[in-house]
């Protein structure tokens, strides 16, 4: 009956044109309740609703690469716990109390719900920065962790338990220290897809499908991962101004006007990844009391995305400043109290403080380091939330290192100062060493050294879906699509994939449609593979018994770096620069024919939740819809409460989206070599050994 059913559903979504298996879901929820499961796929949906015990069943193992590691010891230190302890060993203070200590001379504490926390030491601490905890000090942190639910996902409170409580307020100036409403500066956000799946929605972190990654090389607008730091800034083109100053220039200011028509434009196809993509792997196996990974949002995996990126040089921008950029680059001029560049963004928290970051000049100043000033986005105006009207794009970079929204660039001696973005060793524990600033052990200075710039090589199979039920009556073989990329400029040489957890590998065939200059290769590479299933498992198949796979890529850049197998060794606090496997499990079902595949991403991008898994498929402690499903704060709600899903209407006046991922579009988009705009000449063979032959640019001995 099962089979017949979703034969019927198969037929059923190929009469009306729908795919089953790979096929985005970017309709607004509400198209989606008006027509049914099929925009999620018919058969797939069918085949899920059917049985949901096939689909629920696969997520209960832990990750293999976690099987190995050691359980917490230490009872206090939770991953999943958002209450307070009962201290009646610990004083009992005053409203008064807790309102007396708002500044740096007094100190500064908090509440929640009646507890009372002395986070003077954590202010400079804070990943979110020190501004936000400052203005929360002397009130319940309730009214502001109800915008930002993204404190509610377990390891938080724990921490406060542990690190910083001092005493508990009596249980009525508890709730009068909560009485006060603290205003949403997110309700002029943009509208989003769903298949762009939010791990945390204020700010609004939204990671890619992972199952889509390979659909189209560029990354459709409304599907590139979003991070935002603070709310979507509206910004008119016409009062836009970037500004170019410090060091070695003269103060000039650029109109969006001046840049679009002052300067040569150049295209760069370039790759955005996160520092802190695949964070997620990290929590819950790190080397302090909690193993917990402090640093938000906490990614699963799609945090990175490709696109074609229209702009100016800024080393141009520069140049036209009064800087030397060529005597620079080429050596002749060192600039001693010149050897950064931070860029500063019109996006600010609610204290007035500005997204900053900062890289190296001489990455600005190279004429192959493709840095520009952004407009346009896969020929389109950037959306909103990548940057509207101009953003920084520093190729080869973490995207923390590329702003949004840039409105100055300074020339300057010292780096941005970031709590976020830092690489620590393995032996570095928030709980002991990062919960105050500097680290302890480590000077004021050290933070600068380690903030992740260029990124490691990454791979991650898209296709088949992380944790899908794959059709396997009649199936001879499984088709591997996914993508793959390293920072730096750093081409990728190979890609390995196996269906058996890396007992065995095969050599993937690589795609990629733009030919990129040597080290300058910004751009993924795409990856597919047909792998046929071994004799082992065709005979349990023939038995009737389901199969698990875990498929597992590794890919090796030009300099031959490769992805470790495990996390254990690389583990750290901030949970950046994660490329271990990314393993993808998937369930052979002899009882479902060849060809359909139940994809689990599609249905919960459907229902409007977190789509993505961290590797291996399952989460080590349960995930909250980053936080917002908790049951305090989310109590009735679903999850159109949080979303502001797009539709014709609500994107009819926004830049560089439509209410709906358009894929032959992006597929389409044209793409030069980077050798387009060069004068291209074909050079005459000379010397006593070898001659010209009749084919141009060959030589023969």
């Amino acid at each position: 009956m099962f089979q017949r059913l979703v034969r019927t559903a198969t037929v059923i979504a190929g009469r009306r044109g729908l795919a089953t298996t790979t096929q985005g879901t970017s309709s607004s929820m509400a198209g989606k309740v008006a027509s049914g499961t099929l925009a999620a796929g018919l058969a797939g949906y069918v085949a899920y609703m059917l049985f949901p015990q096939k689909a629920e069943a696969l997520e209960a193992p832990s990750p293999p690469e976690h099987s190995h590691l050691h359980e917490k010891g230490d009872p206090e230190w939770h991953l999943n716990c958002n209450k307070i302890s009962t201290r009646p060993d610990l004083p009992t203070f005053t409203l008064s109390d807790l309102r007396a200590h708002t500044s740096d001379e007094t100190g500064y504490w908090v509440s929640y719900r009646g507890a009372v926390y002395d986070i003077t030491s954590f202010i400079s601490a804070h990943p979110g920065g020190p501004g936000r905890l400052q203005m929360a000090a002397g009130n319940d942190l309730r009214p502001f962790w109800n915008v930002y639910r993204l404190h509610y996902r377990g390891h938080i409170i724990p921490l406060l338990e542990q690190k910083f409580r001092i005493g508990t307020l009596n249980p009525t100036d508890a709730e009068e220290a909560a009485n006060f409403e603290f205003g949403d500066a997110y309700e002029t956000d943009p509208p989003r897809v769903t298949d762009n799946t939010p791990c945390t929605h204020k700010p609004y972190c939204g990671e890619a499908r992972i199952d889509l990654l390979a659909e189209s090389y560029l990354t459709p607008n409304e599907l590139f991962y979003t991070r935002n730091h603070n709310n979507v800034p509206e910004i008119e083109e016409d009062e836009y101004e970037l500004i170019v100053e410090g060091n070695g220039v003269k103060r000039t200011v650029f109109t969006l006007h001046d840049l679009k028509t002052k300067f040569e434009h150049i295209d760069v196809v370039s790759t955005i990844q996160c520092a802190g993509n695949r964070g997620e792997d990290y929590h819950g196996i790190g080397s302090g009391p909690s193993g917990a990974t402090f640093l938000s949002p906490h990614w699963a995996g799609g945090a990175i995305s490709n696109a074609k990126w229209t702009g100016v040089r800024m080393r141009d921008l520069l140049r036209e400043a009064g800087l030397d950029v060529d005597g620079i680059h080429e050596g002749r001029v060192f600039m001693k109290n010149g050897q950064h560049l931070k860029m500063w963004a019109y996006d600010a928290d609610e204290t007035g403080e500005e997204y900053g970051a900062s890289t190296y000049m001489d990455k600005i100043v190279d004429p192959n380091g493709d840095a520009i000033i952004a407009f346009k986005m896969n020929d389109r105006p950037i959306p909103r939330d990548h940057g509207f009207p101009c953003r920084a794009i520093v190729p080869g970079h973490a995207g923390a290192r590329q702003p949004k929204w840039v409105h100055k660039l300074e020339i300057t001696d010292n780096p941005y100062c970031v709590l976020q973005c830092l690489n620590f060793s393995p032996e570095v524990t928030f709980e002991d060493h990062l919960s105050s600033w500097p680290p302890k052990g480590k000077d004021a200075e050290y933070r600068g050294k380690i903030v992740v710039q260029e990124m490691p090589v990454q791979s991650l199979i898209s296709q088949p879906p992380q944790n899908a039920i794959i059709g396997a009556s009649g199936l001879e073989s499984i088709n591997i699509k996914g993508v793959a990329w390293s920072g730096g400029g750093s081409g990728i040489k190979r890609v390995d994939v196996s269906i058996e957890n890396g007992e065995n590998f095969k050599e993937a065939n690589l795609y990629k449609p733009i030919e990129q200059k040597r080290r300058c290769e910004w751009g993924w590479t795409q990856f597919h593979k047909s792998i046929p299933l071994s004799d082992e498992i065709k005979v349990k198949l023939e038995k009737g018994e389901q199969v698990e796979c875990i498929l597992v890529s590794k890919a090796v850049d030009s300099s031959f770096n490769v992805q470790p197998e495990l996390p254990r060794a690389y583990v750290n606090p901030r949970g950046t620069a994660v490329n271990h496997w990314y393993r993808v499990r998937v369930t052979l079902d002899p009882q479902i024919p060849a060809g359909v595949v139940i994809n689990p991403a599609q249905h919960a991008a459907a229902a409007g939740r977190f789509a993505n898994k961290p590797s291996g498929g399952s989460f080590m402690t349960p995930f909250h819809e980053g936080g917002w499903d908790n049951a305090e704060t989310s109590k009735g709600e679903t999850p159109e409460d949080w979303h502001h899903y797009s539709n014709k209407k609500n994107t009819a006046t926004e830049p560089g989206i439509e209410a709906t991922i358009d894929w032959d579009y992006y597929k389409n988009i044209k793409l030069e070599p980077h050798y387009s705009k060069a004068k291209v000449f074909v050079g005459k063979c000379s010397g006593s050994s070898g001659t010209c032959s009749s084919k141009k640019g060959s030589c023969s001995a």
